[in-house]
């Protein structure tokens, strides 16, 4: 996936770059009720490891199989743990909303899991950014 944006803060060694999100209908957004075409503004914090100045214009690249990955980490793994939390539970014969609070203590946990896996793998994984 690709966007362009501008560099608009820098604060040591990161970059602030504000890009315009894309439309997920594409180019026929008329024919759309979601209103997701409206021009949102999203900002990414970058590292600055190729001296970026303010007011620069940048191609970020991400790759899509990384992304993918992430929003199944994101959205998956507290979707198991927390079923994973109820139907153990449930087989130690706890009683329905006890259970209940063991699958959402299992997703807490998946929330720190993920939060370790982010904290490992820094904020520019899977992120390529060139100067235009």
């Amino acid at each position: 996936m690709k966007q362009t944006g501008i560099v608009f803060e820098l604060n040591d060694d990161k970059a602030k770059i504000i890009v315009t999100r894309l439309a997920a209908c594409g180019s026929s957004c008329e024919s759309c009720s979601a209103h997701c075409g409206e021009n949102k503004q999203e900002y990414i914090n970058v590292k600055n490891d190729i001296g970026l100045k303010i007011g620069d214009r940048v191609e970020i690249t991400t790759d899509s199989k990384a992304v993918l990955r992430y929003i199944s980490l994101v959205y998956g793994l507290p979707l198991i743990f927390l079923i994973s939390g109820v139907v153990i539970g449930m087989l130690l014969n706890l009683k329905e909303m006890y259970s209940l609070l063991v699958g959402f203590v299992f997703m807490i946990v998946s929330f720190i899991f993920i939060k370790t896996i982010d904290n490992k793998n820094g904020s520019n994984h899977g992120i390529i950014i060139k100067k235009l």
